[in-house]
């Protein structure tokens, strides 16, 4: 391809990078290196697809031979709900060095807001049916929807029963297991089985997810980061008065009074405080205001 031909140039002379300078604009070069990353997959996953029928098998054995392990540590993004998670979820989204889980990162357990208990002596079957509550099966056949307020849909090519294959391939591979790997598991497979994803890559610093209401639970706070000594928390605070007059429009059947919305408020803000002074750097507090003012910096 000319654009291939025009990089090695660049590694010899960098008459490559000029050229491509003029020609491509910065943003859709990047898109264009991502897409020639993940090529042969898709290649191979096109040619079973352009044979004018259906082939599940094929492009199954296709992505089963080539996984992409997913071992980057998570990054949660948690808070109270209008607090800004979605807006830096739509800017974590697409970063070159980050996967950006799908959904909001939540398991099969009476409070959602749970982190996952997972048995280490169970069945990989078991802790399949914990992760994959994650991934809802509305957001399969309605496809990716990024906001309450916003009515686009975009594909979401997602195959469940290539999710399962993936998850216990992986964990065949990695014997003994130790419960990162059972997390790495989930990743591997989620990712793997999101067909239209574009973002492959084994550079990434971090799985990025948001994991509404989990800095109100200390001992899944304390769960997090034991799986994930070297992950992050990200919350976000916003002003009381800017987010209940928005909290109370968008959910007036839990946050409409005034008093009980902002001992709510209190009680998240508490939490994330705590969570900063006994995990330190690990956790990164935003103030709203500030991820809209000076989003560059922040």
């Amino acid at each position: 391809m000319i654009y291939q031909f025009i990089k090695k140039l660049d590694a010899k002379n960098k008459i490559g990078k000029r050229i491509i300078s003029r020609l491509i604009t910065e943003e859709k070069r990047i898109k264009l290196e991502r897409y020639l990353k993940d090529g042969p997959r898709r290649k191979m996953i096109r040619q079973v697809s352009d044979a004018g029928t259906s082939h599940l098998e094929d492009i199954l054995q296709i992505c089963l031979q080539h996984i992409s392990p997913v071992t980057a540590p998570l990054s949660l993004v948690s808070q109270i709900s209008c607090s800004g998670g979605l807006l830096l979820g739509r800017l974590l989204d697409g970063h070159s060095k980050l996967h950006a889980y799908p959904h909001a990162f939540s398991v099969d357990a009476p409070d959602k807001s749970s982190w996952p208990t997972i048995d280490i002596k169970g069945k990989p079957e078991e802790w399949l049916n914990i992760f994959s509550k994650s991934i809802p099966a509305t957001g399969i056949r309605e496809g990716f929807k990024q906001g309450e307020e916003d009515n686009a849909r975009f594909p979401f090519i997602y195959l469940p029963i290539l999710e399962r294959q993936l998850f216990i391939k992986y964990l065949e591979s990695v014997q003994p297991l130790n419960m990162r790997q059972i997390f790495d598991a989930h990743m591997t497979a989620c990712f793997g089985a999101w067909l239209n994803y574009q973002n492959h890559g084994l550079d990434k610093k971090f799985v990025t997810a948001y994991a509404p209401g989990l800095t109100l639970q200390n001992q899944d706070l304390n769960n997090f980061f034991e799986i994930y000594p070297d992950g992050r928390l990200i919350s976000i605070i916003r002003d009381p008065v800017h987010w209940f007059a928005s909290v109370s429009r968008r959910e007036p059947q839990i946050y409409g009074d005034i008093e009980s919305a902002l001992g709510h408020w209190k009680k998240s803000v508490r939490g994330i405080m705590e969570a900063r002074e006994k995990f330190g750097d690990r956790v990164c507090i935003i103030q709203f205001e500030s991820l809209i003012d000076r989003t560059e910096s922040v």
